[in-house]
């Protein structure tokens, strides 16, 4: 069900680097060019952390980095019910573009009843900005089905985040009621995906936040998503503590020879980053993801899995 690569392949293939990783310090789409130096990307592969810029510019033009950095800590714990890894990073003040003596974790826990649940955190020793989310390609028919596949989604959202023609958001919390992005009750996210709408023509899909109802920092886990796929059976619900999950279809997948030989292209795959509004930096009126002394960012994602 989970698109990706080889690990020795993740380097050769960029238009799927992202499957299967965890993103920070700024998650997702930032509407200034400095600031997309600051993000970057941690990709667990063979006891090492990949740490790549998702937008690393410099002059003449836009090029991705990719720098390995060692692990600092990981730890494993298994019990009878549940098996837990913990990973830890720093960045030093200044470091990718942001102020502060920064001190990364995520724990992954897998339980036995299905649930697999990530808890992001981070401190700093000066006010700055953190959104740490996941960024793992889904496909409930099967990690190579393609758009051979049924999925409908339920989403508790009454709002979503409108995006202009670079696709970082207006600053705009528009209500979904009468758009392609009412997810309120069980519907086909498929024709949504084509609809003659300007929002999803100018993502080529859907690519937008949508405003998790419920929202209090840091707090209040609950259900943001529901997924089903018609045809297996498959079930996902996707939680969350953070206020919006980008809802993100794939648009642009085109990888060949991925694992198990599959081709991936428009479609293939959906992912579900849990995440403070993108750009919150530059729109005062989102909430805002400040990290500082005494004032830890924490956000926890959990997947249920069942069949029905």
């Amino acid at each position: 069900m989970l698109l990706g690569l080889l690990a020795n392949d993740l380097l050769d293939h960029l238009g799927l680097w992202l499957a299967g990783s965890g993103v920070g310090d700024l998650g997702l789409v930032l509407d200034d060019l400095d600031d997309l130096l600051d993000l970057f990307v941690v990709l667990l592969i063979e006891g090492h952390a990949l740490a790549q810029a998702l937008h690393g510019l410099a002059e003449g033009g836009a090029e991705f980095g990719k720098v390995l950095r060692p692990e600092d800590e990981q730890h494993d714990n298994e019990d009878d019910n549940e098996r837990r890894h913990a990973q830890s990073d720093s960045l030093e003040d200044g470091e990718l573009g942001l102020p502060g003596n920064r001190t990364f974790t995520a724990v992954f826990t897998v339980t036995r009843t299905g649930v697999f649940r990530i808890e992001y955190g981070c401190e700093s020793d000066r006010s700055t900005y953190v959104s740490m989310t996941n960024h793992t390609y889904f496909n409930l028919a099967g990690h190579n089905a393609g758009m051979d596949c049924e999925h409908f989604f339920v989403a508790n959202a009454a709002h979503y985040l409108p995006i202009n023609e670079q696709n970082i958001p207006t600053g705009e919390i528009a209500p979904v009621e009468g758009t392609p992005f009412d997810f309120r009750e069980l519907r086909p996210v498929a024709p949504g995906m084509e609809a003659d709408d300007p929002q999803i023509k100018q993502a080529r899909g859907y690519d937008h936040c949508l405003c998790i109802n419920g929202y209090q920092y840091g707090r209040n886990l609950r259900r943001a998503m529901h997924v089903e796929e018609m045809w297996t059976g498959r079930e996902m619900d996707y939680y969350t503590t953070a206020p919006g999950v980008q809802l993100y279809t794939g648009n642009w997948l085109g990888d060949e020879h991925a694992k198990d030989d599959a081709n991936y292209g428009w479609g293939a795959g959906f992912a579900l980053e849990a995440e403070m509004y993108p750009d919150t930096p530059h729109q005062p009126l989102f909430p805002q993801g400040i990290v500082g002394p005494g004032h830890p960012y924490s956000n926890v994602i959990e997947y249920h899995f069942m069949r029905h």
